[in-house]
């Protein structure tokens, strides 16, 4: 298998920390070619020299998800480097809920669910609608989306965060349909609380009485789930939400 991944030129965004960092580093140890994207550049070239040192092939490409003309260039710059986009993650995300701002309905401003929406939904959209052509043209690839538990129940003041998680579900399995006869799968993994910067520390608190395994995700136990989405022996696994969740959302009362 490492020497088929190693002919793969993968693509992760939001790769400058959490899961995005754990990914990039988890498939450049089985062979892969690399390319990260954030709008952190220092954190993800700090990832880039990560990997080199480890001795894996890696670039970054500040990008913004949200806006078609950086995506297209980010794009364009990976199949320049190697030549094709074989795999996709699409994991950049933001959660703008805090003690200043409620997400909820009737509290988040308007400019703030239009930027959850913009990178957690339309940079998926996005990074897609750029890289399945160059996938189709190479006669298929990988996608896998990451969502949340949020994407499939519901939580309170997470209104914003979970619609555009909510999306990504649906997304996934709407481009699985479309384009399996292309060859190119979608997938998507569904975490519930991984050891992130993101994490506070009372939903880490919370998290570890919630699931059936009494701790937190560490973000490495995600990038798993996602390079076994994307290798050869997953080929017929498509449109399916994988829950990495310590039995969070399917042992519910």
């Amino acid at each position: 298998m490492g020497e088929a991944r190693g002919r793969k030129s993968i693509f992760v965004t939001g790769a400058a920390s959490g899961i995005g960092k754990a990914t990039a580093k988890k498939f450049s140890e089985e062979g892969s070619k690399v390319v990260l994207s954030d709008l952190d550049e220092k954190g993800g070239q700090q990832v880039v020299d990560e990997i080199k040192s480890s001795g894996g092939d890696a670039i970054f490409v500040k990008t913004n998800v949200a806006d078609p003309d950086s995506v297209k260039s980010l794009m364009d710059k990976a199949v320049e480097e190697y030549g094709k986009i074989d795999i996709l993650h699409n994991n950049a995300g933001i959660d703008v809920g805090s003690d200043e701002v409620k997400d909820t309905v009737t509290e988040i401003p308007l400019h703030l669910w239009d930027k959850v929406i913009a990178v957690n939904l339309t940079g998926v959209f996005l990074c897609s609608r750029f890289a399945i052509p160059h996938m189709i043209k190479n006669g298929g690839g990988s996608i896998i989306n990451t969502s949340s538990v949020g994407g499939l129940i519901g939580f309170p003041g997470l209104a914003a965060y979970q619609a555009s998680k909510g999306g990504v579900v649906q997304l996934t399995k709407q481009m699985a349909v479309e384009y399996g006869k292309d060859n190119v799968r979608v997938n998507c993994v569904c975490p519930f609380l991984v050891d992130t910067p993101m994490l506070t520390e009372e939903e880490r608190e919370d998290g570890i009485k919630a699931g059936v395994i009494d701790r937190i995700a560490d973000a490495s136990e995600i990038a798993h789930a996602v390079t076994f989405l994307a290798q050869d022996e997953s080929g017929y696994i498509t449109g399916t939400i994988l829950t990495v969740d310590a039995g969070f959302v399917n042992t519910r009362k």
